[in-house]
C-alpha cells in the first residue's frame, strides 16, 4: 500500500512538472522540422536529441538500480506498417500544425480549436482499434543488463548530454558571436532551453516507465475504446490523474504567467484541427504510440519500431516543409531568416 502510494505520488508529481515546463518553453518536432528546414536553423532539433538522450541515461541508470519500478521499453520488428505509421504521423502533425506537445501548449493557453486535435486522436485510434489488431510480438530492449553495447550507448547519451551542456555555456560567454535561445534571459512566460529541456527529458521518460501509456491522448482513447467494445481494457487510474496532472501543470504555468487566453472557436480551424488529430490517432495505433512515448520512452530504449517510427516521421515532415518552401515565391525564400 506504501509503494502504491509513493508511485502515483511521484506520477502525479512529476506530470504537474512535466506540464508546467511543457507550457513555459517545451519542444514540438513539426516547429523543430520547419525551423531545421526552412531556416537552415537546427536549435529545435538539438533540443529534441538533448531531450532524447537525457532520457535515454537517465532510464538506464535507473532501470538497472531499480528493474522492477523502471523497466526499458519493450520494442517491435520494423514492418511496413511502422514506416507508414511513422509517415501518416507526420502527415497528421502536419495539419495539426503540432504534434502531442504542441497539442498540449496550445489547450493549456486558451486556444479552444485544438480540441478538435484531441476529438480526432480519440476518434481515429478507437476506429483503428476496432478494425486493426497489433499482432506484433515485444521484445526486450537491447539495452537490457549490464553489457558492453548498453554501457556503449549509455556513454553516448552522456556524451550528448556533455556535449549540450558546454554549447549552452559557450553561448552564455561574452565572446559567443551569436545569440541563441539560452542567451536570453528566463522570462515570467518563457523558460530557456537549457531549463526546460532537462525537465522534459527527465520527468518524460520516468512517467513513461513508470505509468505506462498514461498521456493524455492515450488515456482518452483507451477510453473511448473501452466504451466501443467493453472487453478492451480502459485506462487504468494512475495514469487517469498522470493525464489530468499534466493539464492541471500546463493551465497553471499559462495562468501564472498571465499568458491564458480563451480563444473562440472557429470551425474551421477546429475542423482542420480535428482532421490532422484523427489522422495521428490512426498512425499511433499501427506503430504503435505517438511521438511523446517514441521520444521519451521507445528510442531511448533503442525499440527498433520507434526508431524507424520517428525517422520516418521526421522525414515526412521535413520533405513536405521543403517542397513548401520550395513552392514560395523566390523573394520570400531570400527573406527567410536563416540559423
Amino acid at each position: 500500500m506504501a509503494q502504491t502510494a509513493v508511485l502515483v505520488s511521484s506520477i502525479l508529481c512529476l506530470a504537474f512538472v512535466l506540464g508546467f515546463a511543457t507550457r513555459r518553453g517545451g519542444i514540438c518536432v513539426v516547429a523543430a522540422t520547419d525551423q531545421w528546414v526552412t531556416e537552415h536553423c537546427a536549435d529545435g532539433v538539438h533540443d529534441v536529441v538533448l531531450a532524447g538522450a537525457l532520457a535515454g541515461a537517465v532510464l538506464m541508470f535507473c532501470a538497472w538500480q531499480l528493474p522492477e519500478w523502471i523497466p526499458l521499453s519493450q520494442g517491435y520488428s520494423i514492418s511496413a506498417v511502422t514506416l507508414a505509421g511513422g509517415a501518416l504521423f507526420g502527415v497528421g502533425a502536419y495539419v495539426n500544425s503540432g504534434c502531442a506537445f504542441g497539442t498540449l501548449v496550445k489547450l493549456s493557453g486558451g486556444n479552444t480549436n485544438y480540441v478538435g486535435t484531441v476529438a480526432g486522436a480519440v476518434t481515429g485510434a478507437s476506429l483503428m482499434s476496432s478494425v486493426f489488431v497489433f499482432s506484433g510480438e515485444p521484445a526486450p530492449s537491447i539495452l537490457a543488463g549490464r553489457t558492453e553495447l548498453a554501457i556503449l550507448f549509455l556513454a553516448l547519451f552522456i556524451v550528448i548530454v556533455v556535449h549540450a551542456a558546454w554549447r549552452a555555456y559557450d553561448c552564455r560567454r561574452p565572446h559567443a558571436a551569436q545569440e541563441t535561445p539560452d542567451t536570453q534571459p528566463a522570462t515570467r512566460d518563457k523558460w530557456a532551453p537549457s531549463l526546460v529541456i532537462p525537465i522534459i527529458g527527465i520527468a518524460g521518460v520516468l512517467l513513461h516507465a513508470t505509468a505506462g501509456d498514461w498521456t493524455y491522448m492515450a488515456v482518452l482513447s483507451r477510453q473511448a475504446a473501452s466504451i466501443l467494445d467493453p472487453a478492451f481494457p480502459g485506462a487504468a487510474w494512475p495514469a487517469v490523474a498522470g493525464s489530468a496532472a499534466l493539464f492541471i501543470g500546463a493551465i497553471m504555468a499559462a495562468v501564472t504567467s498571465r499568458t491564458f487566453k480563451l480563444h473562440k472557436m472557429q470551425s474551421a480551424l477546429a475542423g482542420r484541427n480535428f482532421a490532422g488529430g484523427m489522422i495521428m490517432g490512426v498512425a499511433a495505433a499501427t506503430i504503435p504510440g505517438g511521438n511523446d512515448v517514441l521520444m521519451l520512452y521507445g528510442i531511448p530504449s533503442l525499440a527498433p519500431n520507434a526508431l524507424a517510427a520517428c525517422a520516418t516521421m521526421i522525414g515526412t515532415l521535413a520533405a513536405i516543409f521543403y517542397v513548401k518552401n520550395r513552392l514560395k515565391p523566390a523573394a520570400q525564400r531570400e527573406l527567410a531568416p536563416k540559423g
